[in-house]
């Protein structure tokens, strides 16, 4: 885990709702290497997993009040109602993902928050 992977909301608002986000992702990973060199030479290079299509999905809920004990309610995509997102990989390079602003950019999605509100998640 690198820090990228916290995500962290304080208002110093009197009066707004203590709300916590909890994100759980699942990255599955299948670690891949090719066999490199002159016969007899030979070296193993990882390849990285997003050249080789990981899979890392999970969701996002929004927690009233106290963060161990509150209401959990999930938060949903508004397009698809689906409350399963894909976290994007992080920026490794263009050889692996040539413009990364489009490929962030398409991982935007509106997002149904409780009590109707509405959000975008990144």
């Amino acid at each position: 885990m690198d820090a990228t992977d916290f995500y962290m909301f304080r208002s110093y608002q009197s009066g707004q709702e203590d709300l916590t986000f909890r994100f759980r992702f699942q990255t599955t990973v299948s670690p891949i290497t090719l066999s490199m060199g002159e016969p007899g030479m030979e070296v193993d290079v990882a390849i990285p997993p997003i050249n080789v299509g990981p899979s890392s999905e999970g969701n996002l809920d929004v927690i009233e009040e106290d963060r161990l004990n509150g209401l959990v309610t999930s938060v949903t995509n508004s397009a698809t109602s689906e409350a399963t997102f894909f976290k994007p990989a992080d920026s490794i390079g263009e050889k692996s993902i040539a413009d990364y602003a489009v490929y962030a950019g398409a991982h935007i999605l509106r997002i149904a928050l409780p009590g109707g509100v509405r959000g975008d998640v990144a």
